[in-house]
């Protein structure tokens, strides 16, 4: 499917209109679609076809263009910009693969179908979602996957925090976990996670195997990268060197080994977790690193250090966070593993270990 298309807005007053120049050289296939329009509406070269917004070819500065009329004032971004409940979100997304499986069965090709909130508009009449259709022999833009475009959906929108949150959670999880997305399979799971019938989510990481990784209470563990033994040369990384009769020791015992920290992906910053229980957040007064990034909650998520481990609690945030791109349960510690990639919302970090 299309991920972005330039379109310009016109407004009328009255009627509002979509417009795109169509580049030299690029084939419409107009009697296709044509063949698919419901011919009594077929009027003023334009083509209604239901599920898709009326559009036709018009010349504009001497060249071709395809205009779409704006039918609805509301698109998929508006009606994803409020707190959504539990049945509102799976109401539109039915909605949503109810529509595109109309069009699939009518022989019009989903790889042309605009996916873009912005250009999916909820039309008042039928109250159902209507799509932007570009009718070209060869589709040349920049694609994007269904199972992307719900995932960035899903994850953006603000959930009322009073309703089934492990069901929100249990969404996003299933997409990550299937990056091939049927419609008709994604209808039947969605429908499956709504009425609770698949087995509530205990563990985030449960079943995926842990990846090695040392601790300080492990100071006999000493990193590859802390220490390479090269053409007789010795290469020292963040532990020490200590020198005791002769003899060298490579970072023997706990104070020696480096501390973990975060790396803010966006500015390279290296924040050290100095604390047992290090908080992340907005309020400066209560965190010991402060966001910036108005999605992060106040008291967002804390590391916590238990034992030489380290876990990740999400503290009830509004906005959730993933750890490798699953989203946590709120109030759950989640061991984490060097190199593991946590979200903070939309804010990305890095833990390491050294």
């Amino acid at each position: 499917m299309i991920r972005n298309l330039d379109l310009s807005l016109e407004d009328y007053g009255f009627s509002k209109f979509f417009y795109y120049p169509v580049p030299n050289g690029m084939e419409l296939d107009m009697e296709m679609v044509a063949d698919r329009a419901e011919t009594d509406l077929l009027t003023n070269n334009k083509l209604r076809i239901s599920g898709l917004l009326p559009f036709g070819v018009v010349k504009r500065d001497g060249a071709a263009a395809l205009r779409y009329d704006m039918i609805s004032p509301v698109n998929l971004e508006q009606l994803f910009a409020s707190t959504l409940s539990k049945e509102q979100l799976v109401a539109t997304l039915l909605k949503m693969m109810e529509g595109l499986e109309d069009l699939e069965k009518n022989g019009l090709d989903l790889e042309k179908i605009l996916l873009n909130k912005k250009y999916i508009f909820l039309d008042d009449f039928s109250n159902r979602l209507v799509f932007l259709y570009v009718p070209v022999k060869v589709n040349v833009f920049e694609k994007v996957s269904m199972n992307e475009f719900l995932k960035t959906l899903i994850a953006d929108a603000p959930y009322d925090e009073a309703d089934d949150l492990l069901f929100f959670i249990k969404l996003h999880n299933y997409l990550v976990k299937n990056t091939d997305l049927p419609l008709l399979h994604f209808k039947e799971a969605l429908k499956e996670l709504a009425a609770g019938i698949a087995g509530p989510l205990t563990e985030t990481n449960k079943g995926v195997p842990q990846a090695h990784f040392y601790s300080p209470s492990q100071g006999n563990m000493i990193s590859e990268a802390a220490a390479a033994v090269e053409e007789g040369t010795t290469v020292l990384g963040s532990v020490s060197v200590e020198e005791e009769e002769g003899t060298t020791a490579l970072g023997v015992g706990p104070h020696t080994l480096a501390q973990p920290f975060l790396l803010e992906a966006a500015t390279g910053e290296k924040i050290s977790l100095t604390k047992a229980v290090f908080k992340l957040g907005r309020d400066p007064e209560q965190v010991d690193f402060v966001a910036k990034n108005k999605v992060v909650g106040r008291v967002h998520a804390e590391i916590l250090t238990v034992n030489g481990e380290y876990f990740f609690v999400d503290k009830q945030s509004r906005n959730g966070s993933y750890l490798n791109g699953v989203r946590l349960v709120q109030n759950s510690k989640t061991k984490l593993k060097h190199e593991d990639k946590i979200k903070l919302a939309n804010e990305e970090f890095v833990f390491r270990l050294f």
